[in-house]
């Protein structure tokens, strides 16, 4: 956890490791095939993280810890062709301390939408081949997991995977 310190009449960020923590939550996860070759799915979750504070009660708020994490897939498989998958990320309620700030600000929620691509091909009986191409950030949103240093906008990334059996 960050705090701010005075230093000789400047104001300085230090950081302040926390005896003791507690985090808790739930998490509900949901998928559904459609056919043999829709999917979906659906998650959520909830974390509460706090530290405990000078008078022993845990009540400070943990910096860079989002209370609400929630997301969307669908999934076309079809093994004959290509596979799409699409996903809708959600992270809010996240607080952070912001350089000329005395306290922790929240950081502003966001939503990022993901597409893969991908074609399976057999190699032999027990080799596997699966070539793809993933976007994130589709849209190019501006995000922030920590005040001061964005995050990647539209990311691609290609590859391939092997499995063998």
């Amino acid at each position: 956890v960050r705090s701010v310190v005075e230093v000789n009449g400047e104001r300085k960020f230090k950081r302040i490791n926390r005896d003791e923590i507690r985090n808790f939550g739930f998490e509900i996860l949901a998928g559904y095939s459609f056919a043999n070759y829709l999917q979906a799915g659906l998650n959520f979750t909830y974390l509460n993280s706090f530290a405990k504070n000078e008078a022993g009660d845990f009540a400070d708020t943990l910096e860079y810890k989002p209370e609400f994490i929630s997301g969307a897939s669908i999934n076309y498989l079809n093994p004959e062709f290509i596979n799409v998958l699409a996903e809708i990320n959600y992270v809010g309620e996240e607080f952070g301390l912001q350089e000329g700030s005395t306290g922790l600000k929240k950081l502003p929620d966001y939503i990022l939408a993901n597409l893969r691509f991908s074609r399976d091909f057999k190699i032999t009986e027990s080799v596997d081949l699966q070539a793809y191409v993933r976007i994130n950030n589709l849209f190019d949103k501006l995000y922030y997991t920590q005040w001061g240093l964005p995050e990647a906008g539209r990311e691609f990334f290609g590859g391939f995977k092997i499995t063998i059996k």
